[in-house]
């Protein structure tokens, strides 16, 4: 989300920025309505967006090394970062919240209204830029209200699955929703009944919400939903044996983790393992492996790998490969949607970062990425 407020925050603040001229060349029509000082103050603006750059290190989005530990340890420092870099500036945005108040009051005023019409230095265009100003200066005041109240709701230990009351959401939210049937949901939306039973095999299925009821599982970080795709995926091309014995194990080769993933399929998955605990000799490359072999071998690299892992809790290879067996790859994805985050029977969960929402809080659905 971080990624994403930046980009939306850089856009307000560079189109503020563009108006100081404008508003000191409309300096007496605001007098007029009564803005005695009509300059745009110094927000910090750029101090903000320079330390946000510098924290984010200009990566596509924040490394994970091990989940859960470095990744949540990661996300915990760079939270820090970001909520100091803006209430270091909370000085110079408590100016800008004042201006932003005086020349809202100054532009709906019946003597602004009146002075429209013989101040010709500021053009039919300018003046409704004008008008826009007020907009403009508390969209960029709330974006930062709504982020620090998200990162402090991230932070939040003493509640699981209930959304802190001190960390309020915008009342619209862009949320991403991972599933094996994310292009179907891209062109029919969401149903209003929920299914019974999670068949997506991970997040993308209905949790319990509150009342008792289910709801979908979206999660505000896109790197989560996109790496949840991305194991879907793969999952899928195992089932279907399009992802082989020796390629899995290339990529274990590549891991830097070799001896703790083989480790963990001779204890945890490998069918040969005696009742006695008793680990049997490595396999050969060659030799032709199950799905469910191939499977399991995959969950014991996905367990130790530098990547983001979904943890399919309580469904082992031949149960993934059951659900998996008969998906189309290219339906898999994750979709952006726009969610009214007002709806009450919504709850967060810290797990994959996740906020499980009613299907009729789901107001569009965007676009879908495969």
């Amino acid at each position: 989300m971080y990624f994403s407020f930046l980009k939306a925050f850089n856009a307000d603040a560079a189109e503020l920025n563009a108006a100081r001229d404008l508003v000191e060349k409309a300096g007496e029509l605001l007098w007029e309505g009564g803005l005695l000082n009509a300059r745009i103050p110094s927000w910090g603006g750029d101090e903000i967006a320079r330390e946000f750059e510098q924290a984010l290190k200009g990566k596509r989005d924040i490394s994970v090394v091990r989940w859960p530990d470095d990744y949540a340890q990661t996300l915990y420092y760079t939270r820090q970062d970001l909520m100091r870099a803006i209430t270091r500036k909370e000085p110079e945005l408590r100016r800008l919240r004042e201006w932003a108040e005086k020349i809202s009051e100054a532009v709906s005023s019946p003597d602004f209204e009146s002075g429209v019409a013989y101040h010709d230095e500021v053009s039919p265009a300018e003046v409704q830029q004008l008008r826009l100003l007020p907009a403009l200066a508390k969209r960029i005041l709330v974006s930062l209200d709504v982020l620090l109240k998200r990162m402090a709701r991230a932070s939040e230990t003493s509640s699981l699955d209930k959304v802190p009351a001190a960390a309020e959401a915008a009342d619209v939210e862009i949320l991403y929703h991972a599933s094996v049937h994310a292009r179907e949901l891209a062109a029919t939306g969401f149903s209003l009944s929920m299914p019974a039973s999670d068949t997506g095999a991970g997040l993308g299925g209905s949790q319990s919400i509150g009342g008792g009821r289910k709801g979908v599982s979206f999660t505000e970080d896109q790197y989560v939903a996109k790496e949840i795709a991305r194991v879907f995926k793969e999952v899928a091309m195992i089932a279907q044996g399009d992802v082989a014995w020796g390629q899995v194990l290339e990529w274990i080769r590549r891991s830097g983790h070799e001896k703790q993933m083989l480790d963990w399929y001779a204890n945890n998955h490998d069918p040969r393992r005696t009742s006695r605990g008793i680990n049997p000799p490595p396999r050969d490359p060659e030799e032709p492996h199950s799905p469910e072999e191939v499977m399991g071998l995959y969950l014991s690299y996905l367990n130790f790998a530098d990547r983001y892992d979904p943890k399919f809790f309580g469904i082992g290879p031949k149960g993934l490969v059951q659900r998996f067996r008969s998906l189309n790859p290219k339906d898999i994805g994750y979709i952006v949607a726009k969610v009214d985050m007002t709806n009450p029977d919504i709850t967060y969960g810290h797990g994959e970062r996740e906020v499980r929402i009613p299907p009729e809080a789901v107001l569009s659905v965007e676009k879908f990425i495969g």
